[in-house]
């Protein structure tokens, strides 16, 4: 691949707010220190045991004592799930597909609201173009040429085939990676 030198803007395309602002920060951190499970305790059991006065009295150590609502709301419904261990918790997450699966899934209204932007965050933008940011993402970064294999069995793609196929395909036989022959059979899912 080609080297070419481009101006990266520092803002996103849309403007800055607080609530991504502070989905971007390291409070899960903060919080994670607070409830910390005592050497050789299960995580699991430990937070599913703490009582209200204790929640609140590891909140407050750390200055967290505004979060003990939505911490002791969480923690309940931790409760009421039916598995009865962090790893059956896991388990059956994974076996109903709740797990990050490539699935699509509902969610609340904070999630409807706040967008993919709010999952991904906002995009980075070149010379102040979208546009021109993705054909860099994909045509322009050191891993342009490196060879991957699509979960759809294409066998030798590379993210600057994939630009050039979608943005200015050539009509040429064998100019793009196809996937296999039995790739219905073998996927038949």
């Amino acid at each position: 691949g080609t080297s070419r030198d481009v101006k990266v803007d520092a803002q996103p395309a849309t403007k800055w707010g607080v609530p991504g602002w502070v989905r971007s920060i390291e409070l899960t951190e903060a919080v994670a220190k607070a409830l910390k499970a005592p050497a050789g305790a299960d995580p699991f059991n430990y937070v599913c045991n703490l009582s209200l006065a204790d929640l609140e009295g590891k909140l407050e150590a750390e200055k967290l004592s505004g979060l003990v609502a939505p911490l002791w709301s969480a923690i309940e419904k931790l409760r009421d799930q039916s598995a009865a261990t962090g790893a059956a918790l896991n388990a059956k997450f994974a076996a109903e597909g709740d797990a990050f699966k490539g699935e699509m899934g509902f969610g609340g209204v904070e999630q409807f609201y706040g967008g993919l932007e709010a999952l991904v965050g906002a995009p980075l933008m070149v010379d102040g173009s979208l546009f021109k940011a993705m054909e860099t993402e994909h045509c322009a970064e050191k891993d342009a040429e490196v060879p991957f294999d699509t979960s759809n069995g294409i066998e030798g793609a590379t993210s600057r085939l994939e630009w050039d196929f979608v943005v200015a395909p050539v009509v040429e036989d064998g100019c793009y990676p196809e996937r296999g022959g039995d790739f219905r059979t073998a996927h038949p899912e």
